[in-house]
C-alpha cells in the first residue's frame, strides 16, 4: 500500500509538470509572438519572460474510495532566460511533506532538463512541426516506477479547437496517455485548456486507470487497480 500512495503522489507531480507545457494559440488568422501559422496550420512555442510567476493548485482522488483527496501546491517563477529557454524555479508543497525545490531549464517546446523532477518528464512537449486542429502529435517521457523502477510514459495529443468562456479565450488540448514498465500499466485522458493571453494552463483535468503489480508480506504476487482523478487549477 505504501508504495501505492508513493506510485499517487508521483503520478501528481508529473500531472504538475504539465504546466509548464503551455501552448499559445490565436483565434484568428493572424500569427503572434508564440505562433506562427502557416496555411491552416500552427506552429507551437513558448515565450519565457524574467520574473514570471505561476500557481497551482492539484487535487488528486481514487474514484470509488473512501480516503481524503491529495492536495498540493505548486509554484513557478522564471528566474532567467537563456535564448529561447526559461531557467524556472518549481516549489512543490503538500502531500504531508516539506516543500521540495527545484530548478528546470525549460525550451520553447516545453522539453525539461535538470532536477530530480525532471526524471517525469513532460508529456505535453511541443511538436516540431506546425499543427491543424485535429491534428496530433506524440511524446514520449520516462517515470518512475513501483520500488525505484522506471516505466514510459507515451502520448497522443490532440489540438481540438478553441473556445471563449467569460469572455476570454482558450485553446482545448486532449492528451491520451498510456504507460508501461516499473511494475505499472495505465491508460488515461486529460482535457486541458490553455490561455490565450499569456500561453499557460488555465485548468486541467486527468482521469487515469492503472494497474500496480506488487509483492505481499509473504513475498506473493499482488495485482492492484487503482482509478484517479487529477485536476489542476490556476490560483
Amino acid at each position: 500500500m505504501k508504495e501505492v500512495m508513493n506510485l499517487r503522489r508521483r503520478f501528481l507531480m508529473m500531472s504538475g509538470l504539465l504546466v509548464v507545457g503551455g501552448v499559445v494559440l490565436v483565434g484568428s488568422p493572424a500569427s503572434v509572438a508564440q505562433v506562427t501559422k502557416s496555411g491552416s496550420k500552427y506552429q507551437l512555442r513558448m515565450k519565457w519572460s524574467k520574473g514570471a510567476k505561476l500557481g497551482y493548485n492539484l487535487e488528486m482522488k481514487q474514484v470509488g474510495g473512501s480516503s481524503a483527496p491529495m492536495k498540493m501546491g505548486i509554484d513557478y517563477v522564471v528566474s532567467s532566460v537563456k535564448g529561447t529557454s526559461g531557467v524556472v524555479d518549481v516549489t512543490v508543497k503538500g502531500m504531508g511533506q516539506e516543500p521540495q525545490k527545484e530548478k528546470l531549464t525549460i525550451d520553447n517546446r516545453g522539453r525539461s532538463t535538470g532536477g530530480s523532477t525532471s526524471g517525469f518528464g513532460n508529456i505535453l512537449e511541443f511538436p516540431q512541426e506546425a499543427v491543424a486542429i485535429g491534428g496530433t502529435w506524440k511524446t514520449k517521457a520516462n517515470l518512475p516506477g513501483m520500488g525505484g523502477g522506471s516505466m514510459t510514459g507515451t502520448a497522443t495529443n490532440t489540438l481540438k479547437g478553441f473556445r471563449t468562456e467569460g469572455g476570454k479565450q482558450f485553446a482545448h488540448v486532449v492528451t491520451d496517455l498510456k504507460t508501461t514498465g516499473g511494475g505499472v500499466t495505465g491508460a488515461g485522458t486529460t482535457n486541458t485548456l490553455i490561455s490565450m493571453a499569456d500561453g499557460h494552463i488555465f485548468r486541467s483535468s486527468m482521469n487515469l486507470k492503472m494497474s500496480v503489480s506488487m509483492k505481499d508480506s509473504n513475498g506473493k504476487p499482488v495485482n492492484q487497480s487503482v482509478n484517479m482523478a487529477i485536476t489542476m487549477t490556476r490560483k
